[in-house]
Formats: structure tokens, C-alpha cells, sequence
């Protein structure tokens, strides 16, 4: 069984993969905090609510059109530079900046109430 690059599981299941990058993270903030605090977990009703933010937020970036939900997945979730998302995707580095600066105005846009943006 042959591994598979983040590129080829996010090209078969982009929306799989971001859920689980996210998941991964946001279990592994959690932990950190709890240890932190010394809480030994949080309330069920907040794992609720954070659940479903989560997964309106990748909805959100799941509905952007292709060119700017590659750009956020590559910043936001496998944490590369824009130096790197230009080599990875063949595009300017300009072209990059761009295209991350019009996806978060369209995830602002669609997640306006939801975040409650100003």
C-alpha cells in the first residue's frame, strides 16, 4: 500500500482532507489548552456548537470556487507560505496574494452572520 501526498488525498476528497486537518488541529489545541487550565475536557454543548462552525466554516470554503479554495486549503491547512503555494500551483506569487485576499472577502461575505464580522 503505497502513501498517498497531501495533494493526491486532497485532489480524490478535498473536503475529507480539510475536515481532517482541522479536526487535527483543533483536537490538538484543545488538549494543550485543557492542559493548560488543568480542565480534564469541555462541555458537551460547546463541543456541539464548535462542531458546527467547523463544519459551516468548511462549507463555506467547500462553495468557493476552485482556484480560491486550493489557495486557502494550501495556506490555512497545510501551512505553506505564498512562496510555496506559487511553486506548488505553478502561479505567480502576486497571482497567490491575490487570489487568498479575494477568498477571505468571500468567506467573510458568506460567514458574515455567522462569525459576526464587522
Amino acid at each position: 500500500m503505497a502513501f498517498e501526498s497531501d495533494a493526491e488525498r486532497l485532489q480524490k476528497d478535498p473536503a475529507k482532507c480539510l475536515v481532517q486537518k482541522k479536526e487535527r488541529r483543533g483536537l490538538q489545541e484543545a488538549a494543550q489548552e485543557r492542559q493548560k487550565t488543568g480542565q480534564t475536557g469541555s462541555e458537551p454543548e460547546e463541543d456541539a456548537i464548535r462542531k458546527e462552525r467547523n463544519r459551516r466554516l468548511l462549507k463555506a470554503v467547500w462553495d468557493l470556487p476552485e482556484k480560491y479554495r486550493d489557495v486557502i486549503h494550501l495556506f490555512y491547512y497545510q501551512e505553506l507560505s505564498v512562496r510555496e503555494i506559487a511553486g506548488v500551483t505553478g502561479r505567480a506569487e502576486s497571482t497567490v496574494t491575490s487570489q487568498l485576499t479575494r477568498a477571505r472577502e468571500l468567506l467573510r461575505r458568506s460567514l458574515k452572520e455567522e462569525f459576526e464580522f464587522e
